[in-house]
């Protein structure tokens, strides 16, 4: 089923999404956050979370972390931790970060895996103790959660292509050649999907020929 953009972040707020909602006027849904403190029978100012990013080793990531917080400040709801591990190569460290969180019982975790998977148990066990989660970014495909907020990967990927071979023909006077892209890292949801996306756009240009991933 598919969500429209605002209908998705409505839902989320209710379920207590607001870090992931910063910067879009997240003021705007405190009376669904307010619902859902009323749900939870607390007030909205005792509302707990934790934000966990892939990494705090990146501009990114920083951007998110600051945007969190400052969701936080808007909607009134309490900051409890903004981190994220040392590398998004470093599963281990979020899954470390995940269950840390778990144990400070929280009301809801935002998080962005760094896998489309290894986190899954962990997340599971936050979900399975009444903990909200809600996905930022990055799916975890087959965890539970209450919410996934993301960019159209896919079509990002897809674009992607288009952006080549305009730059391409720019260029050389045609979208022709011998052409390689990398990954920055495997089994990472979004990455996947990008990379689907871009393999999909670059059909739509015979004489582009894929040599190297």
């Amino acid at each position: 089923m598919t969500i429209k953009r605002r209908e998705l972040l409505q839902r989320a707020a209710v379920l207590g999404a607001g870090a992931a909602a910063a910067g879009t006027g997240a003021s705007l849904i405190n009376p669904d956050m307010l619902a859902f403190a009323s749900a939870a029978r607390k007030p909205l100012a005792s509302m707990r979370f934790v934000t966990i990013v892939k990494t705090v080793a990146s501009p990114y990531w920083s951007i998110v972390l600051a945007a969190a917080k400052h969701a936080a400040k808007d909607l009134g709801v309490q900051g409890l931790q903004y981190t994220g591990g040392p590398s998004e190569a470093d599963i281990a460290a979020e899954v470390t970060l995940l269950e840390n969180a778990i144990a400070q019982k929280p009301d809801f975790i935002v998080c962005a895996p760094t896998d489309k998977t290894a986190l899954n148990s962990t997340l599971a066990k936050a979900y399975n103790a009444g903990i909200k989660v809600i996905l930022i970014d990055s799916d975890g495909i087959g965890a539970p959660r209450q919410a996934f907020l993301s960019t159209d990967n896919f079509a990002a990927g897809s674009l992607c292509a288009d952006a080549l071979a305009a730059s391409i023909k720019a260029k050389t006077g045609a979208a022709s050649g011998q052409i390689a892209y990398a990954t920055f890292q495997s089994n990472v949801g979004s990455l996947t999907l990008r990379d689907n996306g871009f393999l999909a756009g670059i059909k739509k240009y015979p004489g582009l020929k894929l040599v190297a991933h």
